[in-house]
């Protein structure tokens, strides 16, 4: 069993989840905007000016950029979220607000669906549980509309939007257990639906879709420690296979669909905590993964764009 503490503000103490701890370090107040965390935690989320932003999520046609996530005023945990048009013209580079969370959350997950909007689902609430709410943001309005609960709250999970519109939320972690559950989200009639459990309960891992239709889940962390194998969902029939493990377990770590079909993995966080500068290779015909270059600076829960 997972013993996860009481998340605190801003994380000033080390968050004690196996790889998934986190030091704490001073950070810039950003825009001139005072805040009450002025912290920056070192793990899936950036406390920056009194926001603590949990993910970047392109929104719609328009390319705009939004920040989620919850931050830490006085005793209460507030939903912030600014968006940002890069592409525009008119881009000036500044984060403007816009509607907020109906529910404040970290470590959720954000999906941007076929329509244009965008799915939260899941995530922690700052007092030590998890939500099984989730909401809907259109970037036309700005707005927040709740939309079906998740069946068995979690955090630390991952989103996957599949060729049918449909989404898969798989794994993650609850108040005190890592989760093997998955579910499907019909974005038609907003409900949710359970599918195929992984064989491996985790948190902290990746999921890929891949270009056969087919969601890779690689690396992560339980109670057991890091993780180093890797399943393969099929949305045919619901159900989840194993495919070859990689060579280096890990987790924190990021996973891209590259141009020739295979999944990059980088960095992470191995079995002892630390920081890894490895690389591997998924090759989707073959089911197994190969070494590749190595980072030049070791790192964790960083990004990676193709």
């Amino acid at each position: 069993m997972l013993v996860r503490p009481r998340q605190t503000p801003c994380m000033k103490k080390k968050f004690i989840s196996q790889f998934s701890s986190a030091r704490c370090s001073r950070a810039r107040t950003l825009g001139g905007e005072g805040g009450f965390c002025s912290y920056v935690s070192i793990g899936l989320f950036l406390c920056l000016a009194g926001v603590l932003v949990a993910f970047f999520t392109f929104a719609g046609p328009t390319g705009a950029l939004q920040a989620q996530g919850a931050a830490h005023q006085s005793n209460d945990w507030a939903n912030v979220i600014k968006i940002m048009n890069p592409v525009s013209p008119q881009a000036s580079g500044t984060w403007t607000v816009t509607g907020s969370l109906n529910a404040a959350r970290f470590e959720h997950t954000a999906t941007l669906l076929l329509n244009g909007m965008v799915l939260v689902a899941g995530g922690g609430d700052g007092t030590g549980n998890t939500l099984t709410s989730a909401e809907l943001y259109d970037p036309a309005t700005g707005m927040w509309t709740g939309t079906g609960s998740l069946n068995i709250g979690r955090s630390d999970h991952t989103s996957t939007l599949l060729p049918n519109g449909m989404v898969l939320v798989a794994g993650g972690t609850n108040s005190t257990d890592t989760l093997a559950s998955a579910e499907l989200y019909d974005p038609v009639s907003g409900s949710w639906s359970a599918t195929g459990s992984l064989n491996t309960a985790r948190f902290g891992h990746t999921a890929t879709l891949l270009p056969n239709g087919m969601v890779l889940v690689a690396g992560g962390s339980n109670s057991s420690g890091i993780i180093a194998s890797a399943e393969l969902y099929d949305p045919a029939s619901g159900s989840w296979t194993s495919t070859g493990s990689l060579n280096t377990g890990r987790g924190r770590h990021t996973a891209t669909l590259l141009s020739n079909e295979m999944v990059l993995v980088a960095g992470g966080v191995d079995f002892d905590g630390f920081l890894l500068a490895s690389a591997e290779l998924y090759d989707t015909a073959s089911g197994s993964w190969s070494a590749t270059g190595t980072l030049n600076v070791a790192r964790r829960s960083h990004t990676t764009t193709l």
